[in-house]
């Protein structure tokens, strides 16, 4: 009876975080896609094109986060909820090794920022920007790994919905800041401000929360054990690792479209790619509330565990598809006279077809998630360094083996990322079968065992 009673509330919490993450990311998206034409009415496509490099720099700087979000959400996912001193032990941990990390990676960034702006083939009227730029959109991408540890662990308590509610409304504060900001004048600082006030809203309501809901703290380090450090960085590893990997990605297809095509172009790209994974990001954040759900349900071992773990997998894959079915309508049937309306005079001809190209690439991300979160909560985090390593060697392969006999374009660049990520999903489409069975048959021979035993 206790169990039935829990297991409904267990279903009825996981049905809320899914939907939170559901809700709060289609009100991220419509935020954004009311503010994108304003940030290129009054930044300009190059001008815009250099925050994009100063991003590109920031995902870079993504591996100090060395995977201790998704590493704290899964490991205080598994901890008994009275145990709070072990979850504080996991969430302090992980936010001294991301000081160390993050020390480690800004010093870099402060050294060789010249080099790092010369690399994108930036010319000198915009070269002092970018360098001036680059250390404190590092500190400010540091600052954000550690906020959005303390806020997975939230989710990791089981509060996934209270956790997007924070991120949804520091994005919007955020966001209000910023166009205040361009209005006034301030142009591209005036995004690095709005990112800074983003984290600190969430940074204040997570903590805030964490102390409301248990006896959680983040800045415990006399909490810190070497065990404690190893597990972290075990799981987060793996993710470290295939941040690393994929980080090669993007820039790289930043710096073909820069260098064969034109930096006025970069905004382009970029705008097929954010809505390309338009479908993707609505749930996203409801896929990834499994991560937590399935680390709990595992403990067990048992075959329902796995059994349950099966039936909340097709259910996901049914939704995948039939919002990717949706998605590719509204983009072939309604996406070039949307963009007009949308764009006004910021409208480009060519932007229609690029879109259209990445759809596939965003449905391709789309079937996969699912897979990639359940593998993860299953403990089998080394599936994204192989999944990323997959795409990033296909995509950097087939453009360098395409510019060999075609001349370089967005639509070249578009189709390979295509092509590699549909090479990623359906690894890890097979990687999640092939461990469910695995750990089935596990079950099997055990329990053939015991009988015979």
């Amino acid at each position: 009876m206790m169990q039935s009673l829990k297991d409904r509330i267990m279903g009825t919490q996981l049905k809320k975080n899914m939907l939170s993450g559901s809700a709060v990311n289609l009100l991220i998206a419509f935020s954004s896609f009311i503010i994108y034409p304003v940030y290129l009415h009054y930044l300009g496509y190059e001008i815009y094109g250099l925050w994009l490099i100063l991003a590109t720099v920031i995902e870079f700087a993504q591996v100090a986060s060395i995977g201790m979000d998704m590493a704290v959400m899964k490991l205080i996912a598994e901890v008994d909820k009275n145990d709070e001193a072990k979850s504080t032990e996991y969430l302090a941990s992980a936010i001294a090794l991301l000081l160390a990390t993050g020390t480690v990676v800004l010093s870099l960034v402060i050294l060789f920022k010249t080099r790092i702006a010369t690399l994108f083939g930036v010319g000198p009227d915009y070269m002092p920007i970018v360098i001036q730029l680059l250390p404190y959109a590092t500190a400010l991408s540091i600052y954000a790994f550690m906020v959005k540890t303390i806020n997975a662990s939230l989710a990791g308590l089981g509060r996934f919905d209270i956790a997007n509610y924070l991120v949804a409304g520091g994005r919007l504060c955020g966001l209000v800041v910023s166009v205040v900001l361009i209005v006034m004048g301030f142009r591209i600082s005036a995004l690095l401000v709005g990112q800074l006030v983003d984290l600190l809203v969430v940074n204040a309501t997570s903590i805030w929360f964490l102390k409301r809901v248990s006896a959680v703290r983040c800045l415990a380090f006399h909490k810190v054990r070497k065990k404690t450090l190893v597990r972290l960085v075990c799981f987060g590893g793996n993710l470290t690792a295939g941040s690393v990997v994929q980080m090669l990605l993007m820039p790289f297809n930043r710096i073909i479209i820069t260098n064969y095509v034109g930096l006025s172009s970069l905004p382009i790209y970029d705008l097929a790619v954010r809505i390309s994974t338009l479908a993707l990001s609505l749930i996203d954040k409801a896929f990834l509330s499994l991560l937590p759900e399935i680390s709990q349900r595992m403990k067990d071992g048992n075959r329902a565990a796995i059994g349950s773990v099966r039936r909340l997998s097709r259910r996901c894959t049914e939704l995948t598809a039939v919002f990717s079915a949706l998605f590719l309508i509204v983009i072939f049937l309604f996406s070039e006279e949307l963009l007009r309306v949308w764009l006004g005079s910021s409208f480009r001809e060519e932007i229609p077809s690029v879109v259209k190209i990445m759809a596939f690439y965003g449905v391709a991300l789309f079937m996969a998630r699912p897979s990639r979160y359940i593998l993860l909560g299953i403990g089998i985090s080394y599936s994204v360094l192989i999944g990323n390593a997959i795409q990033t060697v296909s995509n950097i392969g087939i453009i360098l083996i395409a510019l060999t006999k075609l001349s370089g374009s967005i639509s070249m660049v578009c189709y390979a990322n295509v092509l590699a990520v549909t090479f990623a999903s359906v690894y890890y489409i097979l990687h999640k079968m092939r461990v469910l069975a695995i750990h089935e048959k596990a079950l099997r021979t055990d329990a053939v065992q015991a009988v015979l035993g």
